[in-house]
């Protein structure tokens, strides 16, 4: 199962979409290729062993990649019921459920996962970006304001209060899913 994981992971990484760096296309023929065997050996590894969060996590990324919102949903929740205490499951989570219109699923995993780290700043965007789709927007103002108090410099931050700001004018919200 070791070497399933690591070269499910090893195929799937280029086009894994993170913060911190430019993915490659997965849906190229040679990304759709990859990605596919990918999720196939990964697969793999959840059938012999179904506690095995990193693997769901990054089926879920994989599928994300893809904009598969649907089969990423599945696998992201299939990693928050195993480990809802990592905050990068409870964000992949919540995004996906936002993706798949389940905004109160969103807002619940964000809550619990703000509950768990009330300093994290990132956690308290996730929770006003939760709060926005689910249109509760008073209170997505106010964690989006939270959040910049806690990281007055955050671009991703300062962004979301200018959404949150233009729907509360009456602009149609923005698609929230990764693309």
């Amino acid at each position: 199962m070791d070497a399933a994981y690591r070269k499910g992971s090893e195929l799937l990484w280029p086009y894994l979409v993170l913060a911190d760096r430019k993915a490659s296309d997965a849906k190229t023929d040679v990304g759709r290729k990859e990605v596919a065997e990918g999720i196939r050996l990964l697969t793999v590894v959840v059938k012999a062993n179904p506690q095995h969060w990193p693997a769901f996590w990054q089926i879920g990324k994989a599928h994300q990649a893809l904009a598969d919102h649907t089969s990423a949903h599945v696998a992201f929740k299939h990693a928050y019921d195993i480990n809802p205490g990592r905050p990068d499951v409870a964000r992949e989570y919540m995004i996906e459920c936002i993706c798949v219109g389940e905004t109160a699923e969103a807002v619940h995993v964000a809550e619990v996962a703000v509950a768990a780290a009330p300093h994290d700043a990132g956690l308290v965007t996730n929770l006003g970006l939760a709060l926005l789709a689910d249109r509760q927007l008073s209170a997505a103002r106010a964690a989006t304001e939270r959040a910049l108090r806690i990281a007055p410099e955050d671009r991703i931050t300062r962004n979301l209060l200018s959404e949150v700001e233009a729907v509360q004018r009456g602009r149609q919200p923005s698609n929230y899913c990764p693309q």
